[in-house]
């Protein structure tokens, strides 16, 4: 089982990975393909962005409440 710490770690990546990607699609920014993928890409990321601080905010909630 994974622990809090290292689904937080996949959801950084995956906030990097996306970023990276929105980075290298907007390059092609003419295409109309590549605007679709470039707005879905930017939703999924803002998506694994919120995800991550919600789930930092409980981990340091957590934190704060077992001392």
């Amino acid at each position: 089982m994974s622990s809090l710490k290292d689904i937080l770690a996949a959801l950084q990546a995956a906030v990097r990975a996306g970023e990276a990607a929105g980075d290298c699609i907007a390059d092609h920014s003419g295409d109309a393909f590549a605007r679709i993928l470039l707005q879905q890409t930017r939703l999924a990321t803002a998506r694994h962005r919120e995800s991550r601080d919600m789930l930092r905010a409980a981990i340091l909630v957590t934190k704060k409440k077992a001392k």
